[in-house]
């Protein structure tokens, strides 16, 4: 079944963790240009009101002064209240003061509208367009002077929705992708909210970002909504049904979709959560799910594949237009790359793992960790407050870098070149720090990827984890 798509218009070591440490110096890198890591993007604040200014300050003759006067909001929605706000215009006449406030609301050259000495008054345009709407102020020894401000009035914007995969399977992720939505001309949309369960609050709030994924736990037929917001403060609706189904019975490495090992379920064509699918081992030197970083996984004698490879049975999704952009297909050192959302809910990364997609040009294997900075690793409680001093050889003391916390690390391949999802579990600390601090802070996933032939690529991406 194709995507389904709605439209509508309208108004160190794993901190706390288990495991063996994972070595910070084999994931020491520079990414390359085309890694550049995201910063998390927010819908602006309406704009302030602008302060009226004349430049020199009042005249010092009877020589008329440039009046002025701010329209908000502006871009505006149509059929909605633009106000028109004169206070800080000056007088014609240094030491006088303005005693009329005329308007031409609809930019015919007619100031018909008079508010006598009141600098403010408001209107509704019905037609999207420009209207230049005019003010002349007049003082008590006569004298006058007019401006104009530009109003532009947009049309609502356009909401749509799609989703992938469809059908969707209970506890693997669904993306959901509302970048087909449209303001008018002129205009920008400046915020995505998202209603997952239908009950009319849309508690997610992505900001600029299109898209967001969501993980059903049961299944089912589900309504999601999104509501988008331009910069004229107009909004669109947009609602696509889902189909959650639950994961075949059977723990084999069947069809992309299918569960992972008995008892864990994994993305389309993925791990499962528990482990690999059965019947298949995980890379040499790794647990599944987690796992430290290993050497270049190179071909046995005679040419066999390593036994990752046979490990990744399951088949991989096409690259698609931005996953090519984010590798360099048929390099050594850039064949490989993890993408995904740079915006995430802490509270969700806390409760099922940090969603990234795998992508590269070939057969490969992946080891990556995910780490925080010793500032906010102190913030979260997975590191002490202080700093470690130690004293050098002539006694004065050193401070000792603050080194990166290393909170969740985890394994996957790729059999073939394409793309596939893979879930990074957290520590158990790094889980409980998040769910009771619940705070905004930037994580890094750094690792290797190491194609059949030992040629190894770093990789790199940020993501920014907000309440």
């Amino acid at each position: 079944m194709a995507p389904g798509v709605a439209a509508a218009q309208g108004s160190s070591a794993v901190a706390g963790s288990g495991t063996g440490p994972v070595s910070l110096s084999a994931l020491s890198m520079v990414a390359p240009p085309f890694l550049a890591a995201p910063t998390a993007a927010r819908a602006s604040s309406p704009a302030p009101r602008a302060t009226c200014s004349t430049g020199t300050g009042r005249v010092r003759s009877r020589a008329a002064a440039a009046s002025c006067f701010d329209a908000y909001p502006n871009p505006a929605q149509v059929g909605a209240t633009v106000t028109l706000d004169a206070t800080k215009s000056p007088a014609p006449t240094v030491g006088h003061t303005i005693v009329d406030y005329s308007w031409d609301l609809d930019g015919t050259g007619s100031y018909t509208t008079d508010t006598r000495t009141t600098p403010t008054t408001t209107h509704a345009y019905p037609v999207r367009g420009t209207v230049i709407v005019g003010l002349k102020v007049t003082d008590d020894t006569g004298a006058s002077s007019t401006t104009s401000v530009a109003v532009n009035v947009l049309a609502p914007p356009t909401a749509q929705i799609t989703q992938s995969p469809t059908p969707a399977v209970t506890n693997q992720p669904v993306r959901f992708d509302a970048s087909g939505s449209r303001a008018d001309t002129g205009g920008q949309i400046v915020d995505y909210s998202w209603d997952m369960d239908a009950s009319g609050a849309f508690a997610i709030d992505t900001f600029a970002s299109p898209s967001e994924s969501y993980t059903f736990t049961r299944a089912g037929s589900y309504q999601v909504r999104v509501r988008v917001t331009d910069s004229a403060h107009g909004t669109a609706f947009a609602t696509v049904p889902v189909t959650v189904n639950d994961p075949p019975a059977s723990g084999g490495s069947g069809a992309p979709g299918g569960s992972g090992a008995p008892g864990g379920s994994g993305p389309p064509g993925g791990f499962g959560s528990s482990g690999p699918p059965a019947g298949s081992g995980p890379p040499p030197g790794t647990s599944p799910a987690s796992s430290s970083s290993a050497g270049p996984a190179r071909t046995g004698s005679g040419g066999s594949p390593p036994a990752w490879l046979a490990s990744a049975a399951q088949p991989s999704a096409g690259l698609r237009p931005a996953d090519r952009l984010a590798i360099v297909a048929g390099s050594d050192s850039y064949f490989a790359a993890i993408t995904g959302d740079a915006v995430r809910r802490s509270s969700a990364v806390a409760a099922h793992g940090l969603w990234v997609n795998l992508v590269a040009d070939r057969s490969v294997r992946f080891s990556l960790a995910v780490q925080v900075t010793a500032s906010d690793a102190r913030r979260l409680g997975l590191a002490p407050r202080t700093r470690r001093v130690r004293r050098s050889r002539r006694g004065r003391p050193v401070v000792i870098a603050n080194a990166p916390v290393v909170i969740g690390s985890a394994s996957g391949a790729l059999a073939t070149a394409g793309q596939r999802p893979l879930n990074i579990s957290f520590s158990s600390a790094a889980r409980a720090a998040l769910r009771r601090r619940n705070v905004t802070l930037r994580i890094t996933v750094l690792g290797t990827a190491t194609d059949v032939r030992g040629h190894q690529a770093r990789v790199a991406r940020a993501f920014m984890l907000r309440r």
